[in-house]
């Protein structure tokens, strides 16, 4: 299983200090939400901090776009050559051509859906991404309970996965602890991103273990 840990819930004036827990940790991703107040009613942060925190780590960049109009945060995230780019199926913009776009710089591109979004929506871009994240909880807060419905879809595309011979990772986003993490493992998930699991532990290599299993 491989583990994100999201920096969604930490304090930010210790971002440094989260960061070199979560390289210590064996943590794969830190996976980075940016949000802008209207996709979802909250603002985390934008590219400027995401560039920063580039250049001081070798940890893998997992972007995450919670945003109503991806396009140009797109143009300016493969600026800063991250390592992976997250979209919204329900943003705006066309999203397949913005996949395209971050698959065509060498960047890894996934598609994300909320806990309502028919799993159709997604079809036409599963032969192309290189992710799949399916949230687990309503977007835009930590903290949240897991919603169990969820996994009927991480199943089926899993399934699909296999039948139509694709790579793309299956994660999942939210209320993700050392419970409903076997539940993940046992509906065909490759990926788990954890916040308050980690952060509010003093032991993240621990709880990193713990998810790892």
């Amino acid at each position: 299983m491989l583990v994100g840990a999201s920096i969604l819930d930490v304090d930010y004036l210790e971002m440094e200090k989260k960061i070199r827990d979560v390289e210590k940790s064996g943590a794969d991703w830190l996976h980075l939400d940016v949000m802008d107040g209207n996709f979802v009613p909250n603002i985390s942060f934008g590219v400027k901090l995401i560039t920063d925190i580039k250049q001081r780590t070798n940890l893998f960049l997992d972007c995450h776009l919670m945003v109503q109009n991806p396009t140009h945060i797109v143009q300016e995230l493969i600026k800063a050559n991250v390592d992976q780019i997250t979209l919204h199926i329900e943003s705006d913009g066309d999203i397949l051509h913005l996949l395209r776009t971050i698959k065509s710089h060498g960047i890894n591109a996934g598609i994300a859906l909320n806990p309502e979004t028919e799993i159709n929506q997604i079809a036409a871009c599963l032969p192309l991404v290189d992710l799949v994240l399916q949230m687990t909880v309503v977007p835009g807060k930590g903290g949240q309970s897991f919603i169990e419905k969820t996994m009927a879809k991480t199943n089926y595309l899993a399934d699909y996965k296999r039948r139509n011979k694709l790579n793309y990772i299956i994660q999942v986003d939210g209320g993700i602890n050392h419970q409903t993490v076997l539940l993940c493992k046992e509906n065909g998930v490759d990926s788990v991103v954890a916040g308050s699991f980690l952060f509010h532990s003093p032991a993240i290599k621990e709880r990193v273990n713990m998810l790892k299993g």
